[in-house]
C-alpha cells in the first residue's frame, strides 16, 4: 500500500522489524451480555438490542486486557458502539492510555421484530426455525424487518476498510459481534452464508494486511480465557497456578477437598463430570442449544478406551463405550488426555500440534469449543486419580 499523501516512505525503514511482516487487522467480539437485559438503543437502523455485560462478560474483559496488552501495540483501536462492546474495551484501553474510536457502522445487524428477544425466543417460536438452526442452516436473513444480509456485509465491509485506509501502516484492533465478523470474513473467503461460524466471546480472529490483500490467519482464538496464565508478565519466570474459572459452579462439591476420588475415564468419573456440568450455568450457556453426538477415542499401550458424549438442550450425558453415528470422532493418547483434564494444555493447541485428531463435523466442534473448554474447569474440582 503506498503511503497517504504528506507520509514519507522513510518511515517504513524506520519499522525494520516488521518489513516482512504484514500488519495485522485483530476483530475481537464483545464479552458476555447480560441476556435478561431489555435495553434498547435508537441506532440509525432502528432500536437494537444493547445489553451490558454480566459478570462473567467482565471476567473476560479483563483477560483479554491482559492478552491485548502484550500484543504489538495497535495504531488504531475501533469499536462498535453498542455497550456490550464498550465496556469489552474499556478494560484493554484504560490500562494501555488508548482513546477508542468508536464507529456506528460497525454495530451489530438490525434484526428487526427480533431485536430485544432471546435466542430461546426467537426458536422455540418457530419450529422450522429451531430445524435449520440445528442443521447448520442460516436464519438471520428471516428476522422481520431486520436489516437486509447484503446491505449488513457492505456496511461492514466499507467500515472496516475505510478504517484500513485510515491507518495505512501498523495493526488495528477493532472490537465489534459476532455477525459482524461473519460478514467481513465471509466475502473474504467466499462464503455465502451470513454466519458460517459462531465466534466466542472475546474471542480473537486476525487477519494478515498487506496492499489490497486479506489473508485470514486465525479464527475464533480464546486462549485468553482457557489458558490465562500465558498472557501474564510472570508466566515463564514461576509455575504457574490453576485459576478457577469464572461463573462455574458445582452441585454439591463445594471444593476439591470434598470430593471423592474417582479414577479418570471410570464410570465414575463419568458420572460425577456430567453432574458437575449440568448444573453449571456456565456451561448451559456454552452449550446453548447446540446438539452433538461425539465419539472420543484414547490410546494407549493397553488399547484403547472409548467414550461418548451427548449435548442438547443445554445439558450433558457421557458414558463408556461407543456412540451410535458420531458427529464428530475425537482421539488423542491418554497422556494429552491426562494434559487436557489438567488444564495443562488447551484442546486448541492440542489441534494444532496435532495432539488431537479430529474426524467428522469441524464446523460443530467450534460450535462446541466454549463447551468443550467447561470439561477442565469443572475436572479441576474433582479428585481425580491417574
Amino acid at each position: 500500500m503506498e503511503p497517504a499523501q504528506g507520509q514519507k516512505k522513510s518511515r517504513v525503514s524506520e519499522e525494520t522489524s516488521r518489513v516482512s511482516e504484514p500488519r495485522i487487522l485483530l476483530l475481537i467480539r464483545h464479552g458476555r451480555s447480560k441476556e435478561d437485559s431489555t435495553d434498547l438503543l435508537e441506532t440509525p437502523r432502528g432500536l437494537q438490542w444493547d445489553p451490558p455485560l454480566d459478570e462473567r462478560g467482565r471476567g473476560q474483559a479483563e483477560l483479554l486486557a491482559e492478552r491485548l496488552l502484550l500484543q504489538q501495540r495497535p495504531v488504531a483501536v475501533y469499536c462498535s458502539p453498542l455497550r456490550r462492546a464498550r465496556e469489552t474495551v474499556l478494560p484493554f484501553a484504560e490500562r494501555a492510555g488508548f482513546e477508542v474510536r468508536f464507529e456506528d457502522d460497525l454495530m451489530e445487524a438490525n434484526i428487526g421484530e427480533w431485536e430485544g428477544k432471546s435466542f430461546e425466543e426467537i426458536l422455540g417460536a418457530d419450529p422450522e426455525l429451531l430445524y435449520l438452526f440445528r442443521n447448520q442452516r442460516a436464519i438471520w436473513h428471516r428476522a422481520p424487518g431486520g436489516e437486509a444480509i447484503g446491505a449488513f456485509r457492505d456496511r461492514v465491509g466499507n467500515a472496516i476498510e475505510s478504517i484500513l485506509e485510515r491507518h495505512p501502516e501498523g495493526d488495528v484492533f477493532v472490537v465489534a459481534h459476532g455477525g459482524v465478523i461473519n460478514a467481513y470474513l465471509g466475502p473474504l473467503l467466499g462464503v455465502p452464508d451470513e454466519m458460517f461460524f459462531l465466534p466466542e466471546n472475546t474471542s480473537l480472529s486476525s487477519l494478515g494486511v498487506e496492499g489490497s490483500t486479506r489473508r485470514v490467519r486465525f479464527l475464533n482464538d480464546v486462549l485468553h480465557l482457557t489458558d490465562p496464565n500465558l498472557f501474564r508478565p510472570s508466566w515463564g519466570r514461576c509455575t504457574p497456578g490453576r485459576r478457577k474459572a469464572p461463573g462455574y459452579t458445582a452441585r454439591d462439591h463445594s471444593s476439591k477437598e470434598d470430593a471423592v476420588p474417582v479414577r479418570f475415564l471410570s464410570e465414575e468419573w463419568a458420572t460425577e463430570l456430567k453432574e458437575r456440568l449440568n448444573a453449571s450455568e456456565s456451561f448451559k450457556k456454552a452449550a446453548g442449544l447446540t446438539a452433538a453426538k461425539l465419539q472420543q477415542v484414547i490410546t494407549g499401550p493397553g488399547g484403547e478406551q472409548r467414550y461418548w458424549i451427548r449435548v442438547g438442550d443445554g445439558a450433558i450425558d457421557m458414558g463408556s463405550g461407543d456412540v451410535d453415528a458420531p458427529d464428530a470422532t475425537i482421539t488423542e493418547d491418554y497422556e494429552t488426555a491426562v494434559a487436557l483434564a489438567r488444564s495443562e494444555l488447551n484442546a486448541v493447541s492440542g489441534f494444532m500440534s496435532g495432539k488431537i485428531r479430529i474426524t467428522g463435523n469441524m464446523m460443530l466442534i467450534m460450535q462446541l469449543q466454549a463447551a468443550i473448554a467447561e470439561l477442565p474447569r469443572a475436572m479441576q474440582e474433582m479428585d481425580i486419580e491417574y
